[in-house]
């Protein structure tokens, strides 16, 4: 049995072609006692974080990361997940990302750091720290 969920958010995280990131991306969650749970959307993200919480890890898309983090501001502190992931493949949206999450740190959202990796092999890295 899973003990903690990790929710993935990507508009393409249901697509055919998307398939092997998302057997990768729930290979990891398994290897640490975890279960994989795909939304689309930060609605539907923000939906799951008001009604249904349990103990989580967030994974993004760049497309979804900042929609999503800004619902985690607005969430009570023990809704929060206890990891934000945004993957960024390309090295240019990658470091606009990290641009982003730093800007986000000094003007206050500090309580949210957004870890950004390139690609999902790096998650694993971070699910073991």
């Amino acid at each position: 049995r899973a003990v903690w969920r990790l929710v993935w958010c990507c508009e393409r995280s249901h697509k055919a072609e998307e398939g092997a990131v998302r057997g990768t991306i729930e290979e990891k969650a398994r290897a640490f006692q975890g279960s994989l749970t795909c939304f689309k959307k930060a609605k539907t993200f923000e939906a799951w974080l008001e009604h249904r919480w349990e103990p989580h890890v967030l994974l993004a898309d760049g497309r979804e990361v900042k929609p999503c983090v800004q619902a985690l501001l607005q969430a009570p502190p023990e809704r929060r997940p206890v990891l934000v992931v945004a993957l960024q493949p390309n090295p240019t949206h990658a470091a606009r990302t990290r641009d982003w999450a730093d800007d986000l740190r000094w003007q206050g959202g500090g309580s949210v750091v957004v870890h950004v990796v390139g690609s999902v092999d790096a998650l694993g890295a971070l699910l073991d720290a």
